[in-house]
């Protein structure tokens, strides 16, 4: 038995998110169209990841209610779940279009359709990976930008809903860096479906109160062991690991970060503004009463300067 709580939170990550992966291959492959595959597998996982809240946690503190509950759902089933559907909505079909005008022009598909769906679904995580670690970054060093982005970093602790605590403003740019990038290029509607699958298990993973451990692994792959010092209300350590779903890019650009030698902070929030609005409305409103919002101190974002440890 203790043998399989130490292999525990090595093999959570694999099972959860490859699991997932896996799953919606195989049933993509029986002939279940993405409209389905996509919301079954992603609430398999999120159920997944609740039990391991439970049995494996990684703080005691954010096991605890914060009052947030509330709150983190109607931020993911507005920023998460509406904006998103309506944007594909609205905007599928001229990108579609647009995807095949600019094929017909080169005379040749954009994308590798001939590759296996794994690699073209590694292939479509790079692309997208890139435009949004820089989208990322420009909302902690642009003020305008950040006074959104804010809102996701008012959390008070780390648990699998905040994953979706987002301005719809933020949401509307985060997803603009992702898949319109995809249906210009051509990616097919299945690796489109596995994308969503991964980023699905991966996100409320990457929040999640979850002892996950990934070793090496640290140095690809962007989960909680280096999200929660994107969480830190220290501006110095936040500032560091924009990757949503790679730390690759942050390896480049050099704003990775890791001690080897110390936990993240268990106090999140924003550095600086302990009162920051913690109902829905209130933080609709915080980007467009910044000046007004009670602080202690300065709270703009300290600049980015890249770091490597660990």
């Amino acid at each position: 038995m203790k043998a399989m709580l130490k292999l525990a939170p090595w093999i959570t990550y694999p099972l959860v998110v490859g699991g997932s992966v896996v799953g919606a291959v195989a049933l993509l492959d029986s002939g279940l169209g993405a409209e389905v595959v996509v919301p079954i597998v992603s609430a398999m996982a999120l159920c997944v990841i609740v039990a391991l809240e439970r049995l494996l946690p990684y703080s005691a503190q954010w096991g605890r209610s914060h009052g947030d509950f509330w709150t983190d759902g109607v931020h993911a089933t507005v920023s998460m779940v509406l904006i998103p559907e309506g944007l594909r909505l609205l905007l599928l079909g001229a990108l579609t279009a647009a995807s095949a005008s600019i094929t017909a022009w080169v005379g040749m598909g954009l994308w590798p359709t001939g590759l296996p769906w794994l690699a073209q679904l590694a292939l479509a995580i790079l692309i997208t990976e890139l435009v949004q670690y820089w989208t990322h970054r420009w909302m902690h060093t642009i003020e305008p930008l950040w006074r959104l982005h804010a809102i996701h970093h008012s959390a008070p602790r780390l648990y699998w809903l905040n994953s979706g605590r987002f301005h719809p403003f933020d949401a509307v740019v985060t997803w603009a860096s992702s898949m319109p990038a995809l249906w210009l290029l051509g990616c097919p509607e299945p690796v489109v479906a596995l994308y969503l699958v991964f980023t699905t298990s991966h996100g409320p993973l990457q929040h999640a109160n979850v002892d996950v451990r990934l070793g090496p692994l640290n140095w690809l792959i962007c989960q909680g062991e280096l999200h929660r010092w994107h969480h830190s209300p220290d501006m110095a350590e936040g500032n560091h690991n924009y990757g949503s779903l790679l730390i690759l890019w942050d390896v480049i650009f050099g704003t990775r970060m890791l001690p080897p030698d110390r936990r993240p902070p268990e106090d999140l929030g924003i550095g600086g503004m302990p009162d920051f609005p913690a109902d829905y409305l209130g933080q609709l409103a915080a980007p467009f009463r910044w000046a007004r919002l009670p602080r202690v101190q300065a709270s703009a974002p300290a600049p980015d300067r890249g770091q490597t440890e660990g």
